[in-house]
């Protein structure tokens, strides 16, 4: 759902919420005043029921605000010698970065060594923050066929965890990113940068690329879904 009709149905329930308040407020209220206007019980029961009206308005909204609008994200930049990842909060309307980091393997390993590493390591990363949704980042055409094969590996063990767990995923290719970020689809690595530290409000990023594009593939799940 874009983030447009997520605020369009926030405000229709609050409204209607509001208006069912003041229908049961007033059916309740008016007839007793008419009648027992001076017996300070009736008057006392009115108050509490209205203070358990409130409360639940102040439910119905809390629960809208929160089911709807907030999101953890995990954003993965998939590899099999480095698998960069983030996790960032998305409020509707801001991005805060909670943590960010790396799974590495060693070259020397077995292949499906590297991968069940990769595989666990996730794993424990979902069960530590528990993600609400998953970006990562789409395979797009290589011409050196030794190099898409193992990210193509490592981006199956990692679809294989999320799934695990049930998390929605959502793919962006490198160019998509490029496009939402800075608006131009073959911008420059330092461009991009750029516009991860001016989103999240920081002055410098974490030192690995692969970490670095995790969070801006998250940055771009937020703005492609949700605007």
């Amino acid at each position: 759902m874009k983030k447009r009709q997520i605020q369009k149905a926030f405000t229709l329930a609050e409204v209607l919420t509001t208006l069912a308040i003041i229908g049961i407020v007033a059916a309740l209220t008016i007839p007793t005043l008419i009648s027992n206007y001076q017996e300070k019980q009736t008057v006392t029961k009115i108050y509490n029921k209205l203070q358990r009206i409130i409360f639940f308005h102040h439910f119905i909204r809390l629960y809208f605000l929160c089911y709807n609008l907030y999101m953890k994200i995990l954003g993965i930049d998939p590899g099999m010698a480095i698998v960069g990842y983030c996790i960032a909060d998305f409020d509707g309307e801001n991005v805060k970065l909670l943590h960010s980091g790396s799974i590495q393997t060693s070259k020397d390993d077995r292949e499906s060594k590297r991968l069940l590493e990769i595989f666990n390591d996730l794993k424990s990363l979902i069960e530590k923050y528990r993600p609400d949704q998953a970006a990562i980042e789409k395979l797009f055409y290589f011409k050196n066929q030794r190099t898409v094969m193992p990210v193509a590996h490592a981006r199956g063990v990692i679809l294989a965890a999320l799934e695990e767990f049930q998390i929605p995923i959502y793919e962006y290719t490198p160019m998509e990113v490029k496009q939402v970020l800075t608006g131009y689809g073959r911008a420059d690595k330092k461009e991009v940068e750029h516009m991860v530290k001016l989103t999240l409000g920081l002055e410098s990023l974490p030192k690995l690329d692969d970490t670095v594009d995790s969070i801006a593939i998250a940055i771009c799940h937020t703005r492609s879904v949700y605007e």
